[in-house]
């Protein structure tokens, strides 16, 4: 399989705390020179329940956050399937406007520093008047605030 810088990967790593990641392709450890053994530099996106405190009531099953960690891998016999990462107003667009199956879609609203269990940013707007954090895989009636 080929893969150039911004692919997104769901990656499989038994060594890895998380497990199961997804890794956006940064860079070629070769320098570019394409071969069969080439090793790439990934940014860590990891899923909600592998954060400090777990998955959280307004997380989504299909959010992602950019950590801190960069990895660099061979990529044969990890890669599980490419994935697309999306800003959460491209999700919500595609996943529920279009009626489009999107089973590789994931977004990603915050980042995540995992030493310091910090995201950023660290609030998330309140969209309604019930002062809920939205969260996509939650279908509910709100009256917006003004």
């Amino acid at each position: 399989m080929n893969y150039k810088e911004g692919d997104f990967l769901l990656i499989n790593d038994e060594s890895y705390k998380a497990k199961q990641f997804i890794g956006e392709i940064a860079g070629n450890v070769n320098n570019n020179k394409k071969n069969d053994n080439d090793q790439y530099t990934l940014l860590v996106y990891i899923f909600p329940e592998d954060t400090k405190d777990g998955k959280q009531s307004y997380m989504s099953s299909s959010e992602v956050f950019l950590t801190t960690n960069q990895k660099t891998y061979f990529l044969d016999g990890i890669v599980q399937d490419k994935v697309e990462v999306v800003t959460l107003d491209e999700y919500i667009n595609r996943k529920y406007n279009r009626n489009e199956k999107c089973p590789n879609l994931y977004f990603k609203r915050q980042d995540y520093n995992i030493e310091k269990n910090l995201f950023y940013p660290e609030e998330l707007p309140r969209i309604c008047i019930c002062e809920q954090i939205f969260n996509p895989d939650i279908p509910f009636f709100f009256f917006l605030k003004e």
